[in-house]
């Protein structure tokens, strides 16, 4: 398996897109990320001592967020190179096609489909169909952008959200053990959600309208 995706990804660089490597990226992303959130539970049980005392939704709860951490980590950090250092995903915001963005896409793909999985087999636990819903629109938007390659640049910036995910998981880390939210470490971890959040999310919105409207004006322009 692991030797079809690196022959996959060669193929990608030298002989153009082969949506084949996105399938396997994503095959691999869902098989890891089920298996973190399988695993979870024994880490956890070594790193907290809490963690058995939880009711089971939460226990389920938390070995959720721990792979949505690592996840959260792994596509924050592939889509800031990206916007930063990636010719492809800089070279034309509406017509490009990056095998990085795409790449990142996949992993992401894959773990909400394993996530979609885990709520559809403990659904008793969550009881909330708008998560289910959530979901199956992510996994509509994704597979566009994974297959098809429609709009890498904006779907890049919206991979950038990820950047505070690992500070809103942490806060409910410490809601759930009971860490007082006057202690410095919920503060702290507070003030850096609040960061995060503004230089992943709101910083973007008024970047990501400019960029949108300059590029269709242009278009525009050039047409006529």
């Amino acid at each position: 398996f692991l030797q079809l995706i690196y022959s996959s990804y060669k193929k990608q660089y030298m002989a153009g897109p082969n949506v084949l490597f996105y399938y396997y990226v994503s095959g691999l992303s869902f098989i890891i990320f089920l298996g973190i959130f399988l695993l979870s539970p024994l880490i956890s049980k070594v790193m907290s001592s809490k963690y058995k005392h939880l009711p089971v939704k939460d226990q389920i709860n938390w070995d959720t967020r721990i792979g949505s951490n690592i996840h959260a980590v792994v596509a924050a950090t592939i889509s800031l190179y990206a916007f930063f250092f990636d010719k492809a995903t800089l070279m034309d915001h509406f017509c490009t096609d990056s095998v990085v963005v795409r790449s990142g896409i996949s992993i992401t793909f894959g773990y909400i489909l394993a996530d979609f999985f885990i709520i559809l087999w403990y659904y008793r636990c969550f009881q909330d169909i708008f998560m289910i819903i959530h979901h199956i629109m992510a996994l509509l938007a994704y597979v566009f952008v994974m297959i098809y390659g429609c709009l890498l640049f904006f779907a890049n910036i919206r991979q950038i959200a990820e950047l505070s995910t690992p500070f809103v998981n942490q806060r409910w880390f410490y809601d759930i053990t009971g860490q007082a939210r006057s202690s410095k470490q919920f503060i702290r971890n507070g003030l850096l959600m609040i960061l995060a959040f503004f230089l992943g999310r709101i910083i973007f919105i008024p970047y990501f309208m400019c960029t949108g409207f300059t590029k269709c004006l242009k278009a525009e322009l050039s047409y006529y």
